[in-house]
C-alpha cells in the first residue's frame, strides 16, 4: 500500500500527523509507568500527559503489540498499534492506525513494515511473519478500547 495514501483520502491525515509528531517532541523522561492485566495479557504502560504508551503481551499466543494512545484535552486524536513479527522482530511489523476527528474514528489503516526483497502475495503475510491472524480490525476496536479504558482507570487508582 503506498504510504500516502491516506492522506488523499482524509484530509484529517496530516493535521493529526503534525499533532503527534508535536506530542511526540514535547516527551520527556517524566511519566507514569504502571503494571497490569487485562485477562490473560501482561500490560505496562507509560502515561504523560497527551499520550498513553503500552506493551502487551498475550500469553496464550505469545503475540507481541505496542500500542500508542495521542490525545488533546482528552480528545483522542490517533491510535497507532505496532504487532511484532515472531519471527523477525527487529526487521518486520504489521501496522494499523486509527485516526479520529471530534473523537470519532475517521480513518483505520493496515500497513506491513518488512524488509526489502521478501516478495509475498497479500495473503501469505500473516504466516511469513508470524503475525496473529485473529488481530483483525474489528478485534483492535475492541480491545484499544477497553486497553485504553482499564489503562485510564488503573492509573487513576493508583
Amino acid at each position: 500500500m503506498n504510504a500516502q495514501l491516506p492522506t488523499f483520502n482524509n484530509p484529517y491525515v496530516s493535521i493529526i500527523s503534525e499533532q503527534v509528531k508535536s506530542i511526540d517532541s514535547l516527551l520527556d523522561g517524566n511519566f507514569n509507568e504502571i503494571n497490569f492485566e487485562l485477562d490473560s495479557v501482561e500490560i505496562t504502560a507509560k502515561i504523560w500527559e497527551n499520550k498513553i504508551e503500552t506493551y502487551n503481551y498475550f500469553n496464550n499466543s505469545g503475540t507481541k503489540l505496542k500500542i500508542a494512545f495521542y490525545f488533546q484535552n482528552s480528545e483522542m486524536l490517533y491510535i497507532r498499534v505496532n504487532e511484532e513479527s515472531k519471527k523477525l522482530p527487529d526487521l518486520a511489523a504489521k501496522i494499523t492506525e486509527f485516526y479520529f476527528h471530534d473523537n470519532t474514528l475517521s480513518l483505520i489503516w493496515d500497513y506491513y513494515k518488512r524488509p526489502t526483497g521478501i516478495a509475498l502475495r497479500p495473503d501469505e503475510e500473516n504466516n511469513f511473519f508470524g503475525y496473529n491472524v485473529d488481530f483483525n480490525e474489528d478485534f483492535l476496536k475492541g480491545y484499544v478500547n477497553t486497553l485504553y479504558e482499564k489503562t485510564k482507570t488503573t492509573h487513576n487508582t493508583q
